[in-house]
């Protein structure tokens, strides 16, 4: 998107608004605007910068020039509120295209300068917000080598491993899939200070993923390549290291998905939900009134893993339903606002509905 001044608005200013698109954005009366100086008089309390930047709270603002035409690229996770005639035109950019084209360039520039340990966290940034894309699998590759140059520490194998099953599920395209559960079978490199360098947890992933046909692109080659060439690793470890083969026989069984603690690759919701609860608490905790008993409104304040879907429902003893909104919230602390002229004066609940199927019933009390 581009930025441009109404012509017909009289002062020729940017804060009387317009967003168009490159396709429109010449068409009259509307003219498309590039800033000259820093700070130009058109664009009124904003800086001109001819790099892309984003915007965090503490800067006044920038004018982002940005070549894609998807997504608008002048603030992240800010609004824009300007008067325009008798209406109001409000904008909010949020984790869109221009932030993850912003974070692609910066782990790009970090790799370039050798710093991998930031590489490393700003591509994982990359995964958390912008898992939506079509393309985002290929940064799995990206952040894998990241790992594996960021350090020396076998240990850091153990942490990635944790990281890749949270965002297994932030798309659910099987190429995502398939490209996160190769990195994951890289970090049996070091398993943990139990199970060491661990080819029998590779091979069980590898038979699972083989059985399921989950990565149907490579079931093939796990099945007549990965697996086969991890067995006879594995025989020829044992091999060396044991001084008389008929006493010490070769050991070939095999741990389960949930001795490993990859229940979640099967992709049941079970199996999903129980990963996310167990490691990262619920997905929606500490549910509270804030005023309650309430008169003429209350807060309900609530704190969220991650960005969620929640529908929010307001019943009485009865069953009927007088309130309903849905909307995703951001991670972290959130408040929705009831207004006590919407309900009967009596005991009310509030029903909480995440889109993990997770459901939390709070009672209220409307005098």
């Amino acid at each position: 998107m581009l930025i441009g001044y109404n012509n017909n608005t009289g002062d020729n200013k940017i804060d009387n608004n317009f967003w168009a698109d490159n396709s429109n954005s010449t068409s009259p009366p509307f003219t498309v605007y590039t800033p000259t100086a820093s700070p130009d008089a058109n664009i009124k309390n904003i800086t001109y910068s001819s790099a892309a930047q984003i915007i965090n709270p503490n800067h006044t603002g920038y004018w982002t020039p940005y070549s894609q035409t998807q997504g608008c690229n002048i603030l992240y996770n800010q609004s824009i509120i300007r008067p325009k005639g008798n209406k109001t035109l409000s904008i909010t950019e949020d984790t869109g295209y221009a932030l993850c084209q912003h974070l692609v360039i910066t782990a790009e520039n970090l790799r370039k300068a050798s710093n991998f340990q930031a590489e490393y966290d700003t591509i994982r940034a990359y995964m958390e917000h912008c898992a939506y894309l079509s393309n985002s699998w290929h940064s799995f590759i990206d952040v894998g080598q990241a790992d594996a140059d960021r350090s020396n520490d076998i240990h850091r194998f153990e942490e990635f491993r944790e990281w890749l099953k949270k965002v297994l599920y932030y798309n659910l395209d099987t190429t995502y899939y398939c490209a996160d559960v190769n990195e994951i079978l890289h970090t049996f490199s070091w398993f943990n200070d139990q199970r060491g360098k661990d080819w029998r947890g590779n091979i069980a992933v590898l038979k699972f993923l083989v059985s399921s046909n989950k990565c149907p692109k490579v079931t093939a080659y796990y099945d007549t390549a990965a697996i086969p060439a991890t067995w006879n690793e594995l025989y020829s470890v044992w091999l060396d290291s044991v001084k008389n083969p008929t006493l010490t026989p070769f050991d070939s069984t095999l741990p389960t998905l949930d001795d490993l603690d990859l229940g979640i690759l099967r992709g049941k919701p079970a199996d999903v939900n129980k990963y996310f609860d167990t490691k990262l608490g619920p997905i929606m905790s500490d549910i509270r009134a804030l005023e309650n008993p309430f008169t003429s409104e209350t807060k309900i304040a609530f704190t969220t893993r991650e960005a969620v879907a929640i529908k929010m429902e307001i019943f009485d003893v009865l069953g009927k339903r007088y309130y309903s909104t849905e909307k995703v919230f951001d991670q972290g602390e959130n408040q929705l606002i009831v207004q006590g002229k919407d309900f009967p004066h009596e005991i009310l609940y509030a029903r909480f509905s995440a889109s993990d199927g997770t459901v939390v019933t709070v009672k209220l009390r409307h005098e």
